[in-house]
């Protein structure tokens, strides 16, 4: 054999050991991009949502409501159409909202999530306060939301701020919100302003003292509240038809109203913002209603504003 058929063997060995050598490397290296697309993926951020109305109560001694389910399938369907996944987003209703139903869906929702995702806790239905029994209030009151199931008179069908305070402790993330659209009152709302579309969400159950925000210091989460600690929380009929609060969160997400820097995002502050100026708008001027309500917000110092679209 020739010294030139050699030497062109020879280079035609080392380009195709060259080759060989560099093709595994190359599908390493595609196998590896592919791999970190797929983790960076799956550590997206998600968004989940817990979702409760009740106008329909077991007990009959409980008055029932008449726009909480539809604050609540409204509210649904605004954070869908802001990009939540449905997968993610949970919504009770009526007998679905019972106690153990209400513990178990946030605990499911606690176990999938992780530190990095988000979780909206919305409720629209009765709202109390019980005496305390265990000496951790300030006031010498509890507060609690009234699942579907509540049996008048028994507190233990209750869910108090301190059962919600120890379910919380099992959240993966601070960073959500919870919305309560409700209230308690020492009486229930008269015949005669019922008749006229406008009904307080309260339940009488012994105290005195309205509203369920004065101690709910349950989580890092910023906690938006309808009325303040002494105030009523009201569902207006006709061209409303929910209660005022949430109305205005929905015109404020479903319309842009909200987003007050006009960026394009709309923030728990901003939502909240927008539905305070125009629900205590609305209530001091409204005819039929006697006491203004004005929504709160309660958040730890270390809060974060965040974004509820997406």
């Amino acid at each position: 054999m020739g010294k030139e058929k050699l030497k062109r063997l020879e280079k035609t060995f080392k380009l195709k050991f060259k080759f060989t050598f560099i093709l595994p490397v190359l599908l390493l290296c595609i196998f590896l991009i592919i791999s970190s697309c797929t983790i960076t993926n799956e550590n997206q951020i998600r968004f989940y949502a817990l979702i409760i109305g009740i106008n329909n109560y077991a007990d009959t001694n409980v008055p029932d409501l008449d726009y909480c389910v539809s604050d609540a399938v409204e509210m649904k369907d605004a954070l869908i159409n802001q990009g939540w996944n449905e997968s993610d987003t949970v919504i009770l209703l009526d007998s679905q909202a019972s106690k153990t139903n209400i513990i178990q869906n946030l605990n499911d929702i606690f176990s999938k999530a992780s530190s990095s995702d988000f979780i909206l806790v919305y409720y629209s239905g009765h709202g109390t306060v019980i005496p305390d029994t265990n000496g951790d209030e300030n006031d010498g009151e509890d507060e609690a939301i009234v699942p579907w199931d509540f049996t008048y008179g028994d507190y233990s069908t209750l869910l108090l701020d301190d059962e919600l305070g120890e379910i919380f402790q099992e959240c993966p993330t601070d960073k959500g919100a919870i919305i309560f659209d409700s209230c308690n009152s020492g009486g229930f709302i008269n015949k005669s302003i019922r008749d006229k579309g406008i009904n307080p969400k309260t339940l009488t159950t012994g105290s005195k003292n309205p509203g369920l925000n004065g101690d709910l210091d349950i989580t890092s989460f910023p906690v938006l509240t309808a009325s303040s600690q002494d105030e009523y929380s009201y569902e207006i009929g006709g061209e409303i038809s929910h209660g005022v609060f949430t109305y205005f969160i929905l015109e404020g997400m479903n319309h842009g109203y909200a987003d007050s820097n006009g960026d394009g995002l709309i923030s728990i502050k901003e939502v909240f913002s927008y539905s305070k100026e125009n629900t205590i708008e609305l209530t001091e001027n409204y005819p039929s209603i006697t006491q203004t309500q004005h929504p709160q917000i309660l958040f730890h110092k270390s809060f974060v504003d965040i974004t509820i679209t997406r």
